[in-house]
């Protein structure tokens, strides 16, 4: 005998939690529910590290690292970028705040699921690392009615995209007023703002996560803490110029 989905999550005290997230009381909504989990941290690790979108979602499950210095843990995440290198992957770090470290945690434990499931131990070594992701596709569990094929060399990431979860935008994400349109006005006058569909009043701002890496540089620069060669670093930039331009706001 195998109870019913629902008489599991009343089991588990997970049935409160779906009603609230108004997620469906089936398979199909676990996954939904774990997708936007994983949504979630994801955003936070951009927000606290100022990734690209492709090299958050690449991310290997051992990405984390700590460094200590001066008596103070530091934290890294590590992984890879092609921006600028000919679209060849490099190796590369970011330093991340404590929130951006619970991130990782929190989207570890979501890949364990998967990587327990296929009876999987994701490999540290460096030249094995990248083929075991963060952000392993929960298709891999077969909950949505077909399943990926199995491959044991690399497993497939899961395709993260704030668009394509318009709950979450809308709780994320302000309507867009006057005033608003006002300060994009100062920001950028030589741009015709108000003659974009996507900006108008009323409609929910495009929220997208090259707005949280930009964000990151200008609160970084405007810290006074941060130098521009660290911004420069941080940012994967080639230039110091292209930190710089970041840094005004643009």
């Amino acid at each position: 005998y195998y109870p019913g989905f629902s008489a599991l999550l009343q089991e588990y005290g997970l049935l409160d939690y779906f009603e609230r997230k108004g997620l469906a009381l089936t398979l199909k909504g676990a996954a939904r529910g774990l997708s936007r989990i994983n949504l979630c941290a994801k955003l936070l690790i951009h927000a606290y590290s100022g990734m690209r979108y492709g090299e958050a979602r690449n991310l290997p499950y051992h990405c984390l690292k700590q460094h200590t210095h001066a008596g103070r843990v530091h934290h890294l995440i590590l992984g890879n970028t092609t921006k600028h290198n000919r679209g060849r992957k490099k190796a590369t770090r970011w330093v991340t705040s404590v929130e951006g470290v619970r991130a990782v945690e929190i989207a570890r434990r979501i890949a364990d699921l998967v990587y327990r499931a296929l009876r999987v131990t994701p490999a540290r070594s460096p030249s094995r690392r990248d083929n075991y992701p963060l952000f392993v596709s929960l298709t891999y569990l077969g909950f949505t009615g077909s399943s990926l094929i199995i491959g044991r060399k690399k497993f497939l990431p899961a395709a993260l995209h704030l668009r394509n979860s318009r709950d979450l935008l809308m709780i994320l994400a302000p309507k867009i007023q006057d005033s608003d349109i006002d300060e994009l006005e100062r920001i950028d006058p030589f741009r015709a703002w108000r003659a974009e569909k996507q900006y108008q009043s009323g409609k929910i701002w495009p929220l997208t996560t090259q707005q949280l890496r930009r964000s990151l540089a200008l609160y970084a620069s405007r810290s006074g803490l941060v130098s521009l060669p660290s911004l420069r670093r941080q940012l994967q930039h080639v230039t110091e110029e292209m930190s710089s331009y970041y840094a005004r706001g643009s």
